[in-house]
C-alpha cells in the first residue's frame, strides 16, 4: 500500500464548509482533488462527490466536473 506523504488542503473557496480542494502526490503523480459533502437536513445521512485528476489536467477538465456536479439532484429526505 502506498500513502500520500504531504497533503495540502485549500478551503478558502468554500467558506460554508461544504467542500475542499486537496493536492497530494500518490505513486509519483501529483493529484488535485475537489470534494463536496452535502449533509441531509436530519444530519443522519451525507452524500459526497469528488473530482480528481493529475494536476496538469485539472483545469482542463474542471468545467466538465462542474457541469456534472451542477446536474446532481438529491430528492426526498430519507431518515
Amino acid at each position: 500500500m502506498t500513502s500520500a506523504e504531504d497533503v495540502c488542503i485549500h478551503t478558502s473557496e468554500y467558506p460554508a464548509g461544504d467542500g475542499f480542494v486537496a493536492e497530494f502526490t500518490y505513486q509519483g503523480v501529483t493529484l488535485r482533488q475537489w470534494r463536496v459533502v452535502i449533509v441531509r437536513s436530519n444530519e443522519n445521512i451525507f452524500h459526497t462527490w469528488a473530482y480528481a485528476s493529475p494536476i496538469e489536467q485539472y483545469d482542463t477538465y474542471l468545467p466538465i466536473a462542474r457541469a456534472m456536479l451542477d446536474s446532481w439532484m438529491l430528492v426526498g429526505e430519507e431518515d
